[in-house]
């Protein structure tokens, strides 16, 4: 009986090795087909390896929990038996006596019958009925087939075969094609890597594959956003005819591209993995300029800092340019080109120190100094991939004169004696201030005009301070040491002259108010007439006053 137990446990574990077997190698063959159709990343292979063990160790629990769990006795083996051959249960009773308990039971003579009737059958045991060996010839059968046909995958397929075993190992492996993919250049560079390549931001995007084995007349690259959804398909078409080791060469032309991107090729049955295009960015540049206005305008007039390109300062400013890397990278060199009338020039930008953003003119770099004329520009950098800006930043720079000064001068006495003071009324102004105004006095007699004095009204010492932009007031002008007689004509100008520091002043003169010369009867009668006048207006004004309130 023992040895019935061992046999059936033997044959049991067998059945169990060989249902698991072919769970295995139906599990490879399924990863196989789906491998060799999909062409798995390396993190998909992982993903279905992992779920695969994970299935396989169920399977095992399930297959060898019942040998760990219980073990099968020999009354298990006679219940068996008995079932087969219907015994009556003679057996089972049999071995029941034997055990050490069973004195207890019952009389000795019903043990001694049981164990005699027990004996008498056991000629008639088939122990062969309750070994399962058809079970065990089945499951090898079904071990022996799977296996042929992993062996005959294997023979068939050699190199997907082995391609497979190395992918299972999470190898970069490709499984062989009829078109093979030697090589892909991008923008005629080889890859960094067997997945990488760089791409200059706005280059548009030149890709190269040279083929081996069955030459496709065309075939596809799909570009594919990283960040995005967004995807291009390209034609990539054979240039020339095969070489003399078999190799064509294909081309394709893509977009420019912003943004990091992949890509696959597909020629034929082959495709390349994906390969990633990191976007390597240009540097974006802002330029700041500055103007200090010239030390006479400073009270007036504050710095100004601007980043528009085309601009205008006041002429004699000190012109500076600073320069900062907005998206962070890191500069080589930069430089700034300039043109005037008559002359240009280029001049380097220098960091404040090593690693800095912002780079700034040197302050002693000409034409900037002083600004005298009109000019151009044009900045560009380098930076530390040693790419430039797409364009340089361009500009101008135009002179803003300084204004000469304004003024005016009116007096209502038109008509005086020779010893008269009439009174003057001047008003003058300017950008920045006034440095000197004088009132010219001239006479003119039978229409000759000679100079006859000058009134003071404001002078400032050479390089002092300049006085209010605006300066009004009103000022007696003595004519009794002026040679004048009746029917001469006084001519009373205002000069104004404005502060330019070390650069030349301007003046500004203002039309002549005239006055008219004569004697006591001729001023005095003026006056009447002037008088009348005055009434008459008065008396009219009233009137119409009248007749308005009237109407109302």
């Amino acid at each position: 009986m023992k040895s019935v137990g061992r046999q059936r446990l033997a044959l049991d574990w067998l059945a169990a090795v060989s249902r698991f077997t072919v769970e295995v190698c139906g599990l490879l063959l399924l990863l196989f087909a789906v491998d060799v159709s999909l062409r798995l990343q390396p993190e998909s292979r992982l993903f279905l390896l992992a779920t695969a063990a994970c299935f396989l160790l169920w399977r095992l629990y399930a297959l060898t929990w019942p040998f760990w769990r219980w073990a099968e006795g020999a009354i298990d083996i006679a219940l068996l038996l008995e079932k087969r051959q219907a015994f009556g249960g003679v057996l089972v009773a049999g071995l029941q006596f034997e055990q050490s308990r069973s004195s207890a039971w019952g009389s000795t003579q019903l043990a001694e019958q049981v164990a005699q009737e027990a004996a008498a059958c056991e000629n008639e045991f088939d122990y062969k009925a309750i070994i399962p060996i058809a079970e065990f010839r089945r499951q090898a059968f079904r071990v022996a087939c799977v296996l042929a046909c992993v062996v005959m995958i294997a023979i068939l397929f050699p190199s997907h075969s082995r391609a497979f075993a190395a992918r299972l190992l999470l190898k970069k492996r490709d499984y062989p094609t009829r078109t093979q993919i030697v090589e892909i250049l991008i923008n005629d560079q080889p890859l960094l890597d067997s997945q990488s390549a760089r791409v200059v931001e706005g280059t548009p995007l030149s890709i190269a594959a040279r083929v081996s084995g069955i030459l496709p007349t065309t075939g596809t690259v799909v570009i594919e956003s990283v960040t995005s959804e967004d995807a291009t398909s390209l034609v990539i078409t054979r240039v020339g005819v095969a070489t003399d080791n078999g190799w064509a060469t294909y081309r394709a032309s893509g977009p420019k591209l912003k943004e990091d991107a992949t890509f696959t090729a597909r020629l034929g049955d082959a495709r390349s993995d994906p390969i990633r295009l990191a976007v390597v960015h240009r540097p974006i540049v802002g330029v700041t300029i500055e103007a200090t206005p010239p030390e006479y305008a400073q009270g007036t007039l504050a710095p100004e800092a601007t980043q528009e390109r085309y601009v205008n300062f006041l002429r004699g400013s000190a012109i500076s340019f600073r320069l900062r890397c907005t998206n962070g990278k890191l500069l080589q060199s930069a430089m700034l080109e300039w043109a005037n009338e008559s002359a240009s020039g280029t001049v380097s930008f220098s960091p404040p120190d090593a690693g800095a953003l912002l780079w700034q003119l040197p302050s002693y770099a000409a034409p900037f100094q002083r600004l005298t004329e009109a000019l151009k520009f044009a900045t560009n950098v380098v930076d530390e991939d040693g790419l430039s800006m797409l364009q340089p930043i361009e500009g101008r720079i135009e002179v803003r004169p300084d204004q000469s000064p304004i003024g005016s001068l009116r007096t209502e006495h038109h008509l005086v004696v020779p010893t008269a003071q009439p009174v003057m009324r001047y008003e003058a102004s300017d950008d920045f201030g006034i440095s000197r105004l004088v009132i010219e006095v001239s006479r003119e007699r039978s229409g000759d005009v000679s100079f006859a004095k000058t009134v003071e009204l404001l002078t400032t010492e050479t390089g002092g301070t300049t006085v209010d932009a605006k300066v009004a007031g009103e000022v007696p002008v003595d004519l009794t040491d002026i040679d004048l007689r009746n029917g001469d004509r006084v001519l009373v100008r205002l000069v104004a002259t404005d502060e330019r520091g070390e650069w030349p002043s301007a003046s500004f003169t203002s039309e002549a108010a005239q006055i008219e010369i004569g004697d006591e009867a001729r001023v005095l009668k003026a006056i009447l007439e002037a008088d009348a006048t005055a009434e008459r207006l008065l008396s009219d004004a009233i009137k119409e006053e009248s007749v308005v309130k009237d109407d109302g």
